[in-house]
């Protein structure tokens, strides 16, 4: 094996290692993620009762989302909504976050409304 050969070898080792490694940090990310579950726009959620969720929301050139959203049911309380903080924002405007509880068993449907005139979002949450 000449030096070429060999710097070559070990080169890619070393991006399969850094590649491995960042799966690994991703996975392990993923897996404790603080008993909060994100779910995006028009999707359905299924919780346990005390179960806390966040929705991520970017209205792009529609401004932002008005909080509270409207809940269809006591099953879910909401909490917050927060700015999620980017940098730089990008163009499509800033994401918000927005958290609940589920509270009760039951279906909600909660509804964004846009805070400038546009299409509203939505998803439902069952609560067992």
């Amino acid at each position: 094996m000449t030096v070429s050969q060999h710097f070559l070898a070990r080169r890619s080792l070393t991006r399969s290692a850094r590649a491995t490694c960042l799966l690994a940090v991703i996975l392990a990310t993923a897996c404790h993620a603080d008993d909060i579950v994100s779910i995006g726009q028009g999707q359905h959620l299924e919780l346990s009762v005390g179960d806390r969720f966040d929705v991520m929301l970017r209205a792009a050139a529609l401004g932002s989302y008005q909080a509270p959203p409207a809940i269809s049911a006591q099953a879910v309380q909401f909490l917050e909504v927060t700015l999620v903080n980017e940098s730089p924002i990008p163009p499509g405007g800033p994401l918000q976050r927005f958290r609940f509880r589920a509270t009760s068993p039951g279906t909600a449907v909660i509804t964004f409304t846009p805070t400038q005139a546009g299409p509203v979002a939505s998803d439902t949450v069952v609560v067992r």
